[in-house]
């Protein structure tokens, strides 16, 4: 056998030949949908890396504001999901997440991207939960607070109450013995300790 004679060219298509024109447009419109996937999907991972970023810091902020003593308690900022930016109208103490309007808790909740359904209390409570603030700490604040007050206000009655029960010597016709023993007497009440009645 001649080398001529083994190989034998396979005709080329033609570059006008329809069949050839059709594959080429399939695969012209294959890549360009695994572009479109290729872009959609880089485009996911940059947001999720920002909702991830968002999220981490949110989790840190709930710890700082759940573990805080401080009063007032000034809140750790929170950051909005979809962008991990500041959430404008964002409250800075606990006293103004107190105060906020049913239109600001809203706003911030979609941020944070948080369900909105309920009464307006109910989405209070749920920010209050995502900023790490304990259930019960303005309650307890506020009976510390109330438990002072009524503790001041035992000690005036009770000043008064031992400054009207002091006898006045004068009054005493006893002598000057039985005097001195009413003036020690009512000393003495003035540095007695309360009763607990």
């Amino acid at each position: 056998m001649s080398p001529t004679t083994m190989f034998i060219p396979k005709e080329q298509p033609s570059p006008t030949d329809p069949a050839v024109i059709d594959q080429l447009k399939s695969l012209e419109k294959k890549l360009d949908e695994l572009t479109k996937r290729n872009d959609a999907l880089s485009t996911k991972t940059t947001e999720l890396e920002i909702r991830v970023r968002a999220s981490d810091h949110n989790s840190l902020a709930r710890l700082t504001n759940a573990t805080s003593t401080a009063t007032p308690l000034v809140l750790e900022p929170l950051r909005a999901l979809a962008t991990n930016g500041p959430i404008p109208g964002f409250p800075r103490t606990e006293r103004e997440l107190r105060l906020m309007g049913a239109a600001d808790v809203l706003a911030v909740l979609k941020a944070l991207d948080v369900s909105i359904g309920g009464t307006p209390g109910e989405r209070k409570g749920r920010l209050r939960a995502e900023c790490g603030i304990k259930q019960g700490r303005v309650e307890i604040e506020l009976d510390k607070r109330q438990e002072r007050e009524k503790e001041e206000e035992y000690m005036e009655n009770d000043a008064k109450e031992r400054t009207s029960e002091i006898q006045p010597a004068k009054e005493f016709n006893g002598g000057k013995h039985a005097r001195r023993r009413i003036q020690w007497q009512n000393s003495m009440k003035l540095f007695e300790a309360p009763s607990m009645e």
